[in-house]
């Protein structure tokens, strides 16, 4: 079964999502999206050529009624499906806390199926 995760999309400023770069941002424990969104505008204001995508994880914010382990293996498939599904590869992958632990086994999925890697990763 796959799963989708409640997210909020910026799109790029001057260029189509299809050639806009992509940060992609995960929220720490007891946290949400929303936490970000002031930062998703701040960043695109200075960089308008990305694309910013917010995800609530598993058990947080609009994705809380995702139940089963909430651990950082299932929460980062989480993730990995979700951008699956968007088709989204992300050029910078940033991660606050619990947020940064997840983008790690992120890359470790991304590295099993042969996906492209992010360029950048931020563990805030």
């Amino acid at each position: 079964m796959t799963t989708q995760l409640a997210f909020d999309q910026f799109p790029s400023l001057t260029h189509s999502p299809q050639t806009s770069h992509h940060l992609v941002l995960l929220h720490g424990m007891l946290s949400n999206r929303k936490n970000w969104v002031h930062f998703a505008k701040r960043f695109q204001n200075t960089y308008p050529e990305f694309t910013v995508t917010v995800l609530d994880l598993r058990g947080h914010g609009e994705s809380r009624h995702l139940f089963g382990p909430n651990t950082v293996e299932q929460c980062a498939l989480d993730v990995y499906q979700t951008l699956t599904a968007l088709q989204l590869h992300p050029t910078i992958l940033a991660g606050h806390s619990f947020g940064g632990r997840i983008s790690m086994e992120y890359i470790a999925f991304c590295q099993y199926y042969q996906q492209p890697l992010p360029k950048q990763v931020w563990l805030l």
